[in-house]
């Protein structure tokens, strides 16, 4: 009965986009966890409308860190990814080459991305551009693009897509469609992918946020 229920899962779309929608979020709050921490993911309508109406999944995360000129960025990527994530898995729908659309999404995402289900994340990424904007001033639809192709390339990453994948499939398996962060931790641990996710972020946080780390 569980096998016939999570068939039946795999093989609804509006579920499976909104659980890549919510993983991409993790993903990149994950990758940014020096300055943020994951508390919970939900695929689940019912515990996200007690959070944003109408929304059919959320991810909870709160900031660890004082507010600054990254964290605002980093927000806006946050922001993003939701989005950038759905129409990765969309692309894969469609047999699309994630080379082939992602030019073409950072060039007009208003018109050729699915926004379908964003909501709340718009508002975010506006109200953090803007503060951005407010400290140094930049042209917004310009950032925006730079942000969205730090999103795509980062999701897009052979290896980070297919975490990606494994996560979504987790949480279906879920009955409550819900992981807590030591879920998902333990879940990358056992499977030998904690270690090689923060190899890749490693990567990808210096090639935007250089820092430190010796």
């Amino acid at each position: 009965m569980k096998n016939l229920y999570y068939l039946f899962r795999r093989r609804n779309p509006k579920l499976l986009k909104t659980c890549y929608h919510e993983m991409g979020h993790f993903l990149l709050v994950h990758l940014f966890s020096d300055d943020f921490e994951m508390n919970i993911i939900t695929a689940n309508k019912k515990m996200a409308n007690n959070k944003v109406v109408n929304s059919n999944g959320g991810l909870g995360f709160v900031l660890k860190t004082t507010e600054t000129i990254d964290v605002y960025d980093k927000i806006c990527v946050i922001g993003l990814a939701g989005m950038c994530s759905q129409n990765l898995f969309f692309a894969d729908n469609e047999n699309k080459s994630h080379a082939v659309v992602i030019p073409v999404f950072i060039e007009s995402p208003d018109s050729e991305m699915n926004n379908e289900g964003g909501i709340g994340d718009f508002e975010i990424v506006q109200q953090n551009l803007y503060r951005i904007f407010n400290l140094k001033k930049i042209n917004l639809n310009t950032y925006r693009k730079e942000l969205l192709a730090f999103c795509f390339d980062y999701l897009s990453d052979e290896k980070v897509w297919n975490i990606a994948g494994e996560l979504v499939d987790f949480l279906i398996k879920k009955w409550n469609l819900t992981l807590e962060k030591k879920e998902i931790v333990d879940f990358l641990e056992k499977n030998n992918l904690l270690k090689e996710l923060e190899k890749i972020n490693l990567k990808y946080l210096n090639s935007r946020y250089p820092i430190n780390r010796n």
